[in-house]
């Protein structure tokens, strides 16, 4: 073993020591590396959960203030068709009026006229009698004779 003498058993171990050493620091240096990439997760998880968090609060009070404002726009629908719809029943009942109004004056018109036509029958009927009783030698002006009743 003469090639080994006790300079180059220095040398190797110093190698091997400078390797174990390097190692042992490229080790830890993983190690610490690999906890701060942990740490460094957690925290982005963290972050994640309360932006979710956030997010999901934010969403709820739109829903919320939504929903509201639906309600408020039915609300105010409703109203608009209550008014729109008591416009429609004022105007009903205006054309209705207007309706029995005309119905009342086509009555009267009708009533007039029957009575035009009677007094113009009775006319007739007088004129009739008239020349009946002028033909028969009658005067119209006669009253007449109450009929005999039968012993």
């Amino acid at each position: 073993m003469e090639g080994f003498n006790a300079g180059t058993i220095t040398i190797v171990l110093s190698i091997f020591g400078t390797g174990i050493l390097v190692m042992l620091f490229q080790w830890r240096q993983n190690g610490a590396s690999e906890k701060r990439l942990r740490e460094d997760v957690g925290k982005v998880e963290e972050r994640l959960r309360e932006d979710a968090r956030a997010m999901e609060e934010r969403l709820q009070g739109d829903i919320r203030e939504s929903e509201e404002r639906l309600r408020e726009d039915a609300r105010a629908m409703e109203e608009r068709l209550r008014e729109d719809i008591g416009k429609v029943e004022e105007r009903l009942r205006g054309e209705i009026q207007g309706v029995a109004k005309s119905v009342e004056k086509v009555e009267v018109s009708l009533n007039h006229r029957l009575d035009r036509t009677d007094d113009n029958v009775n006319a007739l009927t007088q004129a009739v009698g008239v020349v009946q009783g002028a033909l028969i030698g009658v005067s119209a002006e006669t009253p007449a004779r109450e009929p005999v009743a039968p012993n």
